[in-house]
């Protein structure tokens, strides 16, 4: 005997799956309540929101964002060790991890920046440390820090913050450094190691004084005479010599 779909029904088996579809059809339909953003977030959420702000997209990059670091603030402490799990897995490749990293200030955190001033090849990372955290380095490893940057750094990776430094940490060879590269040092970055010897010397209100522009312009040339020319006007300025 055959049997339609509705017959089906009025079987003991038919009538299981009707009960059980029934079931299934008002639990899968029926209204959820919608989550709202009131009280503080679960462990997974915070965690989950931190994760996320340490992906770093093209504008995040171009507006000088960072890792969302109020959120370690408001973690718990097993959140905490979560996060710095997360902060510790990542290489220290730019200012945003040395951020975060200051902000942990855990032994294993505080042993990662250390190992980037002392290992890293880039001069914006160990800037980043000597910038925010240098209460954890000593002034003999800033000052070093600070000099090779000055010696060697590219403008926008490292020797501009090197630079924005100095003021606050003033050393003799610091100082000296400073010196060596508005006569030596070739590139954009030169103008900026001579607005720094005149702020240095009172005689700019600021690392690059505009009121100074046309003499520190001078400084990015590879014609020998005139950068001659340039350090002589300058260290006039300052009371100086290029040859002492």
């Amino acid at each position: 005997m055959r049997y339609t779909n509705l017959d089906l029904l009025f079987t003991p088996e038919g009538a299981i799956v009707g009960a059980v579809t029934l079931a299934l059809t008002i639990l899968i339909c029926r209204p959820r309540k919608k989550k709202t953003d009131s009280g503080p977030p679960d462990s997974k959420d915070l965690v989950g929101r931190f994760r996320a702000s340490m992906e770093i997209n093209y504008q995040r990059w171009h507006d000088g964002v960072g890792y969302d670091l109020p959120l370690i603030a408001q973690a718990t402490p097993e959140e905490r060790a979560r996060i710095e799990k997360l902060v510790l897995a990542e290489p220290v490749y730019d200012w945003r991890v040395v951020e975060a990293l200051c902000h942990l200030r855990t032994p294993d955190a505080i042993a990662r920046l250390k190992n980037a001033l002392a290992t890293s090849a880039d001069h914006s990372v160990r800037m980043a440390v000597t910038e925010r955290a240098g209460d954890i380095v000593s002034p003999e490893e800033r000052s070093a820090a600070i000099i090779a940057a000055v010696r060697e750094a590219p403008l926008v990776k490292g020797l501009h913050h090197a630079l924005q430094q100095i003021p606050a940490f003033r050393r003799p060879e610091i100082i000296e450094e400073v010196r060596q590269a508005v006569l030596k040092r070739e590139g954009d970055g030169v103008p900026h190691c001579a607005g720094l010897l005149l702020f240095l010397h009172g005689k700019a209100v600021s690392l690059f004084d505009n009121a100074h522009r046309d003499l520190l312009l001078r400084f990015n040339t590879k014609d020998p005479a005139a950068r001659a020319a340039a350090c002589r006007d300058l260290f006039e300025l300052i009371g100086d010599s290029p040859a002492a």
